[in-house]
């Protein structure tokens, strides 16, 4: 029961702080934005204001503080991850349905390696979830981007295309063991491969 209700916990912060942030920025380069969503979730887990407000839980606390004593002034290497296949089926559902259900694919993938360390580890990535919207016209496929740091736990931001050139970004720590802290572009895609059961997913790095 004890975990039921932490994986609970878990996907009503995680929803509710994907429906916060930032409208309409500027910038609309997914390298820059996805940093911001990074900045803030390393932030947030740094933050015993922000943690004493979510998590009184001194479990999940501890494992925020172990993943915020990172360096986390500069990525060392970030990496894109496009996904052509994912294991959903959405051709039985009426339309609205499927399109919010493929708009959770990305994130849901992300907290799936969160949950692959177990429940309190989902609970504590969740905690410090952070989430903008921002308009990028020429953003038209959903993707993901890996932040790697030199000392540190990765954070992977989701990037959803929407309407009207909107795109909604979603990122937290990814503390799964199994995934490399600091692996290369081949090691990630094997990695998130034999987690999910999924095919590899295409990683390419990319640059400011």
């Amino acid at each position: 029961m004890k975990k039921y209700m932490i994986i609970v916990l878990a996907v009503l912060v995680t929803l509710a702080l994907c429906g916060c942030g930032n409208v309409a920025a500027k910038d609309s380069s997914l390298y820059a934005q996805g940093l911001d969503v990074a900045n803030l979730v390393v932030q947030a887990a740094q933050s015993d204001a922000y943690l004493d407000q979510l998590s009184g839980n001194s479990s999940l606390r501890e494992i925020l503080e172990d993943a915020a004593q990172g360096d986390y002034s500069s990525p060392k290497a970030v990496y894109e991850l496009r996904f052509s296949s994912l294991p959903v089926e959405t051709d039985t559902l009426p339309e609205p349905l499927a399109k919010a259900c493929r708009q959770r694919l990305l994130p849901t993938l992300v907290s799936q390696l969160n949950a692959a360390a177990g429940a309190e580890t989902l609970a504590a990535a969740s905690v410090c979830t952070m989430g903008k919207t921002f308009v990028a016209p020429n953003v038209t496929e959903d993707m993901l981007y890996l932040y790697q740091y030199e000392t540190g736990c990765p954070i992977a931001v989701s990037f959803t295309a929407g309407e009207g050139g909107a795109v909604s970004a979603s990122g937290c720590f990814l503390l799964c063991p199994d995934v490399p802290q600091q692996g290369t572009a081949e090691e990630i895609a094997d990695s998130f491969a034999q987690i999910l059961g999924i095919s590899a997913p295409q990683v390419t790095a990319v640059s400011p």
